[in-house]
């Protein structure tokens, strides 16, 4: 759409204009916005959709209940596990994402909490199901992803969980500011 190619071609330009004057800078894109001018202006780009696939998909290797994205949103905010996703907006995100749709489409919305419940219950709960419910919710929140939120996900996510190339990036910025 427009204005993530207007968005992208922001990004490269400033860090084009920022290596020019040789500040040290790291930055990554979600390779959804995939570009040549990412490559020329040294940025990284995630490896997988964007920012919230690398992370669900990084807790879940580790932890397949995911009980760190539920910690989160326990601690960021008011609402806790009372927030929910309309399946509607899960079916979207699973056309999106290529996820195949293992929920009831007629049931008009899953809760956190009631996930919760049933992994605690050691109910059968498909992958896609937990994916689709937590990208929609992370993609769709209506402030986005905010300073706070960043901050609440820095404090709640492991070390160990993050992804590979945030990783990467965070020792891009080490060396920089080394050298």
């Amino acid at each position: 759409n427009l204005c993530d190619l207007n968005r992208l071609r922001c990004a490269t330009s400033c860090v084009l204009c920022i290596n020019r004057f040789m500040i040290p800078n790291v930055c990554i894109v979600d390779k959804d916005d995939d570009s040549k001018k990412v490559s020329e202006a040294g940025m990284r780009t995630t490896n997988l959709r964007d920012f919230e696939e690398e992370l669900f998909e990084a807790v879940y290797q580790k932890d397949k209940n995911v009980t760190e994205l539920f910690r989160f949103l326990e601690e960021y905010g008011e609402n806790g596990l009372s927030r929910y996703t309309q399946t509607k907006y899960m079916d979207e995100t699973a056309k999106t994402y290529n996820i195949t749709i293992k929920w009831d489409t007629q049931k008009a919305s899953y809760s956190f909490q009631e996930l919760k419940d049933r992994i605690k219950n050691n109910q059968d709960l498909p992958k896609d199901l937990l994916k689709a419910t937590f990208i929609t919710w992370l993609t769709g929140t209506p402030k986005g992803k905010t300073i706070t939120c960043g901050r609440v996900l820095g404090k709640v996510i492991n070390k160990k969980t993050i992804p590979t190339v945030y990783e990467q990036l965070f020792q891009d910025a080490k060396s920089k500011t080394l050298s």
